[in-house]
């Protein structure tokens, strides 16, 4: 194997082909919900093998470069793996969770004002998003896995309620949030009831 094969193997491209009309219209509504303070949903069509991922993952670099936050979490469609409801939500949920606690300005006025925004609906969370318990009271994390389980399984508004309070305690209009689900043809009823 000769050594200019080995390094363009070993090298990933970020280069997009034949999507710069959908990468300027991504980079539009970011840009859009940055300077309003809004918020977009958006849906990513093509057939199996098209670059979708790979293009909303191009979007990631701009995200970081702004001091935004770029999560994401993907369904499968096996379901042997076990995919509980709300798998993909909850993962990109968990990977904001470590980015804010590793971010430089983490410290304990933001976790207050984390604590106060998120409120009781944090312990509803508790079991789902592994990594919420740093910016949840102390009072909320002493509640039993149990309890959390309940209140998780009795209704689909209440779980909205706690993930808008999530997204507005770990957002804030200098660190704008891009959330990617993958993948969204296998997700569950739960999740589009979610999402929508």
């Amino acid at each position: 194997m000769n050594s200019t094969y080995k390094q363009l193997s070993s090298e990933r491209t970020t280069t997009l082909f034949g999507r710069s009309n959908e990468f300027k219209a991504l980079k539009n509504a970011y840009k859009r919900v940055k300077d309003e303070h809004s918020f977009e949903r958006i849906t990513v069509h093509g057939e199996a093998g098209t670059g979708k991922t790979a293009l909303v993952m191009a979007l990631q670099e701009l995200v970081l470069a702004d001091n935004g936050f770029f999560c994401s979490g993907k369904y499968f469609q096996n379901s042997d793996l076990g995919q509980e409801p709300y798998s993909a939500i909850m993962s990109a949920f968990s990977d904001l969770c470590d980015i804010i606690l590793q971010s430089s300005d983490f410290n304990e006025e933001r976790k207050a004002t984390i604590q106060r925004l998120l409120g009781s609906d944090g312990n509803m969370l508790l079991n789902i998003v592994t990594n919420i318990s740093p910016f949840l009271a102390d009072e909320e994390c002493n509640r039993t896995i149990e309890d959390s389980k309940t209140m998780f399984y009795c209704s689909i508004d209440k779980l909205k309620n706690a993930c808008k309070s999530f997204l507005q305690a770990m957002c804030s209009t200098g660190n704008p949030l891009v959330l990617f689900v993958d993948d969204i043809q296998w997700m569950d009823e739960g999740s589009k009831c979610l999402l929508n």
